[in-house]
């Protein structure tokens, strides 16, 4: 069922005073140097890009199947073993360069070194067109709450299909006030609430100590991709 409330990052962002804001819309690139960066083929870009006001592009050119570039902000984390906590997350202007064979991940998740290509353990998020993943040419929402194995061990469901176009991606984490591991996630894409996925007295969320706000593009086949990101922000109430 959809929710009525628009997540605060859709408002005035940031909102009040007693939220934890980290913001990176890429004006700047010395926010590049902020997050840690893993990559196979592919290189951690080395300068923002003038599009839009800022942007940088996940991917150098490398044109070999499962190669990836990814980013963590593991310095500034996410403790979700919190009661009735709201935390809020966007990565703003995506783009794929194909609909079909550009992998992406976009999360909060626990740092490690191939987002896209290992077993997540704890993360919740979206994705694409994963190697081994639900499928290809959709979004996907998923939760790992603990996993044992990489996509069988998570939670998944179908949301949109994925174009050309560029979007907004964005999630509300809003914790329960008395069951940790409990409360509600919502996913949106461009502001509309696409999945919900709440606890019924069961604890069925990540409750990892450090989880961390997170980005990956990778390529699905022997072909070239890129990802373009406006921003990627975190809001959390303190």
């Amino acid at each position: 069922m959809a929710i009525t409330n628009t997540p605060v990052s859709f408002q005035n962002f940031p909102a009040r005073y007693d939220w934890s804001v980290d913001r990176y819309d890429f004006l700047r690139q010395e926010e590049i140097g902020q997050f840690d960066w893993n990559c196979v083929g592919h290189t951690a870009p080395l300068a923002v890009n003038g599009v839009d006001g800022g942007s940088i592009t996940l991917g150098s050119g490398s044109a070999n199947a499962q190669d990836y570039v990814q980013m963590q902000k593991s310095s500034f984390t996410l403790q979700p073993n919190r009661a009735g906590k709201l935390y809020e997350f966007i990565w703003d202007g995506i783009g794929l360069s194909d609909k079909a064979n550009t992998s992406a991940l976009l999360g909060v998740c626990v740092p490690q070194t191939n987002l896209m290509g290992a077993n997540l353990v704890n993360g919740v998020g979206f994705y694409c067109n994963q190697n081994g993943g639900p499928g290809t040419g959709n979004w996907y929402a998923f939760v790992a709450n603990n996993a044992s194995a990489q996509f069988s061990g998570y939670s998944q469901q179908l949301l949109l299909p994925t174009d050309a176009n560029t979007h907004t991606m964005s999630i509300r984490w809003q914790t329960d006030q008395n069951l940790i591991g409990g409360g509600t996630l919502t996913w949106f894409i461009d502001g509309v609430d696409v999945y919900q996925l709440s606890s019924s007295g069961a604890a069925i969320f990540p409750v990892a100590n450090v989880m961390s706000l997170s980005a990956a593009m990778g390529n699905l086949t022997g072909a070239a991709q890129t990802l373009i990101m406006d921003e990627i922000s975190s809001l959390g109430q303190r």
